[in-house]
This record gives structure tokens, C-alpha cells and sequence, in this order.
């Protein structure tokens, strides 16, 4: 898909780019097109990467499901298709890994910390560990008014399992804790019918200010969730749904600020919850994270990286 959108816009975007010519390209690591035309054209390149920076280190942690690695398998002769559609088009691509790897030679900003970078000493110091851009503007859409604990419950605004939500209701039914679900906007709140006393459930939340009252987040480990929650300190329970997250989940958990699922049945999740709430090692690992994301620099440190590139390029 990134091949053929790259190949569908280059004549508008490398005419537009020529005449405009500005001082440097900043693009998303899966946006390959910014890459493959910055280095068409001759103009510097900054990679911004939102998740963890990948290299072939990290890439050995990766642990694919069966499905994925069936998909990849499959997929391979269709890639080095692609890969050679982008070599006859004159750009200066040798495999599918060199396009979507992070590079020691690249100016690259990540929006994690060098911290919470699972092998950070592979990466060269090129690379910018910023931490998490996250505003803390909005407003909470669920007051906890009530005594004692708060657990935080969503799989994310994408793939919604109404069959781990459900339960996490039969899990946490009986605890004391008071449970916020957001189960995205798609899911009919209904269908879970008389909800237990303790119980409040959204389509929808502001996600950083209902961290900023919980005491655990059950999440489904995608970066953006697990960034949100280190940041506000709060420690996880961890039921991530491919590698991407499992990799974001694992390291969680080798922190200490979280603890990784094993299976999604009620005993399992109760088990885990109540271990994160009573053991307060977890809420104090998180807590040495949210120090290093909110220290790191943010928005701001990424722009000041970008203006330093931009002056080395200046005659």
C-alpha cells in the first residue's frame, strides 16, 4: 500500500516540492514516500517515529503471531514486486527492510524516551528520544466522586472485543474499586445489559484526563495508550492483540510497571488486578517512568531538533 501510494503521488508531489524546495522533509517512518522523495530531490530528512525505533536489534525481540508470519510469508513475492517497482522508478531502495528501518545515518526524532527504548544503545545519537507529545487540555468526561480506587478499561479506539469486555465485568464485578470501560463508539452499550453497581461505561472518554485519576489502566498495549498511562504514572494490566503491542506490552512489564496477561478469562484478569493495585512497586515503577516521559521534551524538543537540522544545511 505505502508503495503504491508513494508511486501514485510522485509526479504532483515531487512537481510541487521542486518548485517550493523547502529546508528539510519531516515524515512518519511508515510514510515512506517523505523518505524516498527527500532523497529524490537532495533535501534533509527527518524521521519521526511514534512508536518504538526499530533496527535489526529490536527486530529479533519481535515475537509475530502464527497469522502474522503466515501473512508476511505470503506476502513476500508480492513485496519484492513492489521493491522493484521503486527501483525502476529511480529510487535507491536495496530491500523491504531498508525502507521501514530506522537508520544510525538519519536524523530521527522518537516520541518515547531512550528509557523506555527497549536496546537504546544500537541506536546512534542521530536519534532524539522526546518522549510522548500529549496535551493534558481536555476535560474529564467521568468524575470518580466516590472513595478508593479507580481501574481504567479500553482496547483502544480501532478493534473493540466486546467478549474481554464483558469479562472484565464478570471479573471486576465484586471489587471494590469503582471501573470506567470505554468500548469505542461502534459497540451498543446495551448489549451488557444491568451493569454492576461499580460500573461506568462510555463509547467514548477523554483518555489523558481519566488517566489522571486512575489507579490501574487494563489496556490493549498500543503505544499511544501505554505512552498516555506512563505519563500520568499509572501502572497496567497488559492483553495486547498483535506483535506491535506485545513488544509494547513486554516492555511494560520488564519495568515493573505492569503485568502481562496471560489469557483474557475472568480469574486471570481479577488476579492481575488486584496484584497491580496491592503491590505498590507497580504504581512506583510507573511512577519513575512518568518522570522521564514528562522530562524529556516533547513537542517542543522535536521542533528544536528539526530547527538545528535546518541550520546545519545553511550556506
Amino acid at each position: 500500500m505505502t508503495v503504491d501510494t508513494t508511486l501514485a503521488m510522485q509526479e504532483k508531489v515531487l512537481q510541487e516540492l521542486s518548485s517550493a524546495m523547502p529546508d528539510c522533509i519531516v515524515s512518519d517512518s511508515m510514510s515512506i514516500w517523505g523518505k524516498l522523495y527527500a532523497q529524490k530531490l537532495g533535501i534533509p530528512y527527518i524521521c519521526s517515529t511514534t512508536t518504538f525505533a526499530f533496527n535489526q536489534h529490536t527486530a529479533k525481540m519481535m515475537k509475530p503471531g502464527f497469522k502474522e508470519t503466515l501473512k508476511m510469508i505470503i506476502g513476500m513475492g508480492r513485496i519484492r514486486g513492489k521493491i522493484k517497482e521503486l527501483q525502476q522508478a529511480g529510487y535507491e531502495v536495496n530491500s523491504f527492510t531498508s525502507l521501514i528501518e530506522n537508520d544510525n545515518d538519519t536524523e530521527t526524532i522518537v516520541f518515547t524516551t531512550r528509557e523506555f527504548q527497549p536496546l537504546a544503545e544500537t541506536f546512534s545519537d542521530r536519534f532524539a528520544f522526546v518522549g510522548p507529545s500529549i496535551s493534558e487540555k481536555g476535560k474529564n468526561t467521568v468524575e470518580n466522586e466516590k472513595p478508593g480506587t479507580l481501574v481504567y478499561v479500553s482496547l483502544g479506539t480501532v478493534l473493540n472485543d466486546t467478549h474481554f469486555h464483558r469479562n472484565c465485568i464478570s471479573a471486576l464485578a465484586d471489587i471494590s474499586s469503582e471501573v470506567v470501560m470505554s468500548v469505542g463508539e461502534k459497540t451498543d452499550i446495551g448489549q451488557f445489559g444491568k451493569l454492576p453497581d461499580n460500573f461506568t461505561i462510555k463509547k467514548t472518554v477523554d483518555q489523558i484526563a481519566v488517566l489522571g485519576q486512575a489507579d490501574l489502566f487494563i489496556t490493549h498495549s498500543g503505544m499511544n495508550s501505554v505512552s498516555e498511562s506512563l505519563y500520568q504514572g499509572v501502572p497496567m494490566v497488559l492483553y495486547p492483540m498483535h506483535s506491535e503491542q506485545k513488544f509494547a506490552a513486554q516492555r511494560v512489564a520488564d519495568l515493573g510497571a505492569g503485568i502481562l496477561l496471560k489469557n483474557d478469562r475472568p480469574q486471570t484478569i481479577r488476579e492481575a488486578v488486584h496484584q497491580v493495585l496491592e503491590d505498590p512497586q507497580y504504581r512506583r515503577n510507573a511512577a519513575t517512568l512518568s518522570g522521564q516521559f514528562r522530562n524529556a521534551g516533547g513537542a517542543a524538543a522535536a521542533a528544536e531538533v528539526i530547527l538545528s537540522r535546518i541550520k546545519t544545511e545553511e550556506p
